[in-house]
């Protein structure tokens, strides 16, 4: 199938399920819960122990390593918090029978796929598990969310978990997020019909580092030469070769395409505004309540959560 005719039906494929989705349209009430799963998500950064701590491509020492292994005697501390809920929206339709459930997770994906092959991990197996827990029909949609995920990932750093077949990993997260949106979605009082979906948003200035001169004369030097010999020159230890103390590891070798991404990435950092820092937008999908005696907010997980109780002014 050419890539023409593959993108086509691909979008025939979307068009028919908007066209079904309309058909489907019914009158609906929607809930919302969170109930904790922290045993899943685990910090990825960690503070290494004195002296510990390997040498970055530049030679030089981070204050923090990304996946630093499981070993005890290097591991210090995370460098950071998780955040533990899994969030659901759910819709009943007027008979109070399940028609969708929303689920966010601030995990991101399981992994270790095997070669060849593609897996919804385990979003994918909780929205196929979701309509057993809730004795649900066969037009029930269940979906998972990739919440804050930013520094999370499901290696437990402390712990020297048995070696997992593929896709065993997968369910075990799937099953126990299933299981706790199952004990969330009991958590709701009612199902509200007179609800409204918003956001809320704030702006806020991320510093950012620069490269020195003598990184981006590096990355000038390595993306200038053609010849391989001759950029072989130009790997960054040969730069920045330093005696190290004992027990740490001596200059990193990079090979030369590493070289050469390295020093696309210095330029681009080198060439970007000016300015100290930029600023991204941080928000959460709400929930609004708007019968007698309801006023709660309650957050479809965002980049930050909102106590219970909290009223911002909805959207217009």
């Amino acid at each position: 199938m050419c890539a023409r005719q593959k993108l086509l039906d691909d979008i025939a494929g979307i068009a028919d399920a908007i066209v079904r989705a309309r058909a489907a349209l019914r009158p609906a009430a929607a809930g919302r819960a969170a109930h904790p799963l922290p045993e899943e998500v685990f910090n990825r950064r960690w503070y290494l122990k004195p002296g510990k701590m390997p040498l970055n491509p530049f030679g030089e020492l981070d204050r923090v390593k990304m996946n630093p292994g499981t070993t005890l005697d290097i591991l210090d501390r995370p460098a950071g918090p998780t955040d533990p809920d899994i969030t659901i929206l759910s819709l009943q339709d007027v008979d109070r029978r399940p028609l969708a459930l929303l689920a966010s997770y601030s995990l991101h994906y399981v992994g270790h796929t095997p070669e060849g092959l593609m897996s919804a991990d385990y979003f994918g197996e909780f929205a196929r598990l979701m309509p057993f827990r809730l004795r649900a029909g066969k037009d029930f949609v269940a979906m998972m969310a990739n919440g804050t995920s930013g520094d999370i990932n499901n290696i437990p750093f402390l712990v020297n978990r048995p070696p997992r077949e593929p896709f065993e990993q997968v369910r075990i997260v799937a099953r126990k997020a299933a299981d706790v949106a199952w004990f969330a979605f009991n958590t709701i009082d009612r199902h509200c019909t007179d609800v409204r979906l918003g956001m809320v948003e704030r702006r806020i200035t991320l510093e950012r580092r620069k490269p020195t001169a003598e990184q981006i004369a590096w990355a000038q030097g390595v993306l200038a030469v053609t010849d391989e010999a001759e950029r072989a020159k130009y790997v960054w230890k040969k730069h920045h070769f330093r005696d190290t103390a004992p027990g740490q590891p001596g200059p990193v070798t990079m090979d030369q395409g590493h070289d050469r991404e390295q020093g696309r990435r210095l330029l681009q950092r080198h060439r970007a505004p000016p300015e100290v820092g930029r600023s991204v937008v941080e928000g959460a999908t709400l929930l609004r309540t708007e019968a007698a005696g309801e006023g709660d907010i309650g957050m479809v997980r965002g980049a930050a959560r909102m106590p219970r109780g909290s009223s911002p002014s909805p959207p217009a």
